[in-house]
């Protein structure tokens, strides 16, 4: 059976990413989850992770508001330096906000914008999909 690699989760809410976590577990399709609580640390890590030649992960589940560098700033960072389009990138948000999903056309993300709480269903349909490319 193929299993994705890695799925890191970037959120500042650490029960959310607890919970983010025990899904992915659930799921039976992940051998790795990383976790970050802001898009500098996680940034930080993709670009040291890109000039060593280490993986960069499968998947990420990036959340929008978050206290140090919030999802846009995250993503506009790692399009600065040519990691965005290497990524496969899902906002994740608790807000229902029209803005946040207009904002995320920005990036092509429309598609790959997920409502908290994200439930072991939708997590595994995403796997799926993506083991499906």
């Amino acid at each position: 059976m193929k299993v994705i690699k890695e799925v890191m989760v970037i959120d500042d809410d650490s029960t959310l990413v607890f919970l983010a976590e025990k899904f992915i577990e659930l799921t039976d399709m992940v051998q790795t989850v990383t976790s970050f609580n802001d898009g500098h640390a996680a940034f930080n890590t993709l670009i040291e992770r890109d000039k060593s030649k280490q993986a960069l992960p499968d998947i990420i589940l990036l959340d929008i508001t978050m206290q140090d560098w919030d999802a846009w700033r995250t993503l506009d960072e790692l399009k600065t330096v040519g990691l965005f389009d290497k990524l496969c990138i899902y906002i994740v948000t608790s807000s229902a906000s029209r803005e946040d999903r207009e904002h995320a056309k920005f990036y092509h993300l429309e598609d790959f914008y997920l409502e908290k709480p994200i439930s072991p269903e939708v997590l595994k349909s995403i796997f799926e999909s993506h083991l499906g490319k």
